[in-house]
This record gives C-alpha cells, sequence and structure tokens, in this order.
C-alpha cells in the first residue's frame, strides 16, 4: 500500500512538471527538469551527466542512497531531457539519456517486487526512439 502511495505521488509530481513545460523553448523545459531533479532528488543534471554509465547505478544507490523509486523519476527525466534534445537537434545527447533511462528503469525493474506496465511501455517506448535515431 505504501509502495502505491509513492508510485501514485510520483507520478503527479512528474505529471505537474511536464504541464509546466507544454508551451516552452528547449532552455526553458531544461530548467523545469533541472528544478524537478534537485528537488525531488537532491542532484543536478550536470552532476548526472559527469558519472560515467558504469558508475550511475552505483552512485544513486549506494552514495546517494536513493530508492528504486527515486531512481526511475530519474529515468523519467533523462527520458524527457531526451525528447527536448532531439527537438533541439542534439541528437547524440538524447540517445545518451535514453540509453542511460533504460538503464535505470531496467535496475527499478530487477529491484523492485511489482510489475508495472507502464514501466514496461516506457522501456519499449525509448527503445524505438533509439532505433530511430540510430
Amino acid at each position: 500500500m505504501i509502495q502505491r502511495d509513492i508510485i501514485q505521488r510520483m507520478i503527479h509530481q512528474i505529471s505537474a512538471v511536464l504541464a509546466r513545460m507544454i508551451g516552452k523553448n528547449a532552455e526553458e523545459q531544461l530548467i523545469i527538469l533541472e528544478e524537478y531533479i534537485q528537488q525531488h532528488n537532491g542532484l543536478s543534471s550536470e552532476e548526472l551527466d559527469k558519472i560515467s554509465d558504469e558508475k550511475l547505478l552505483h552512485y544513486l544507490t549506494e552514495e546517494m542512497q536513493l530508492n528504486p523509486y527515486q531512481i526511475e523519476s530519474i529515468a523519467g527525466v533523462m527520458n524527457a531531457r531526451g525528447d527536448i534534445f532531439i527537438a533541439d537537434d542534439k541528437n547524440v545527447k538524447a540517445i545518451i539519456d535514453f540509453r542511460r533511462a533504460i538503464l535505470l528503469l531496467d535496475y527499478v525493474d530487477t529491484a523492485t517486487a511489482i510489475y508495472s506496465f507502464d514501466r514496461v511501455d516506457l522501456i519499449a517506448t525509448i527503445k524505438n526512439k533509439l532505433k530511430q535515431l540510430q
């Protein structure tokens, strides 16, 4: 029950962030995502971008001690950033964020005992975006 409440709250928060992004340019959208990730996870996008893919999960789980649901929200931010980068013709950055989002979502799948159709759909959607970019 508690896990479901956490998930619902995080979905509501991400939905509110996405709603704020409507009609904004790429730079403004990235600022909104940055505010979200700092407020809810104590991280900055710059900080995340500096960490290699190999060390990302260790950093988030061990050093930052984030729970799987926080990690899932970071994956959502990375997916949203990837979409912004595509719209701004920064496909290399989009590919990096999409790959990292999949890495994080795969971790969440194995770390939680809750099967999520939404998560599975998101992973498939991101993989399709990657195929189109490559």
